[in-house]
């Protein structure tokens, strides 16, 4: 490792203290979300900024899943995922679901939401 990459790698080390700091002192020591307002306070992430989010029929639905889909990855990855939108859809092979279009790292990628826990 060169000092350059030894330099980078101190800066992220020091990131994700800062992260896991925010966690604490939002009082969430296991370093999971567990409002909308910790992912406000912690990743700077608004749901009402969220295109789409405001057309909702069941907001609390997104604000459920959300929660759980940035608590599904590691520390690291979270700080990659960028919300680009969401909306209520229905088709005949998938029923009703939230369509949620994000990135992650540097892929652009959605999910079908069916409910708080279950997407794919």
């Amino acid at each position: 490792m060169d000092e350059y990459d030894a330099y980078l790698e101190e800066l992220y080390d020091e990131y994700l203290e800062e992260l896991k700091e925010k966690y604490i002192q939002r009082g969430c020591i296991d370093y999971k979300l567990t409002t909308i307002e910790d992912l406000k306070s912690i990743y700077q992430i608004d749901c009402n900024s969220i295109h789409g989010y405001k057309n909702l029929i069941n907001p609390k639905l997104f604000e459920n899943f959300i929660i759980n889909f940035y608590n599904a990855w590691g520390l690291e990855a979270r700080t990659t995922i960028k919300p680009i939108a969401v909306k209520h859809c229905n088709d005949e092979s998938n029923g009703t679901y939230l369509r949620f279009e994000y990135k992650i790292y540097t892929r652009k990628e959605w999910l079908h939401v069916k409910n708080a826990t279950t997407w794919y």
